[in-house]
């Protein structure tokens, strides 16, 4: 069974999954848990960097990670971004 609550093709479970998962995400939100850091902090980068650093094979994850900003964001949203996100600007 996985965790929408099916058992497979044809025959469904109880529900009892699902609403016990809604329970847990809407905890999750009340506390704050699911919502990202603001734009333009550079949490966001930060976070992302953390994650890329632990993946095997990446030699450097603060450039793939600008990488994936500027494809997402632009290069000129990104480079405000950036700038927003270092002190003193």
């Amino acid at each position: 069974m996985n965790f929408t609550g099916h058992k497979g093709a044809g025959s469904r479970g109880s529900g009892t999954e699902y609403s016990g998962m809604r329970e847990m995400i809407d905890m999750m939100k009340d506390k704050g848990l699911l919502q990202k850091p603001k734009l333009g902090t550079g949490q966001r980068f930060a976070q992302l960097e953390t994650k890329l650093s632990k993946e095997k094979g990446i030699n450097d994850p603060a450039a793939l990670a600008a990488s994936i900003g500027r494809k997402r964001y632009g290069a000129q949203k990104f480079a405000k971004l950036a700038a927003k996100g270092k002190p003193g600007y």
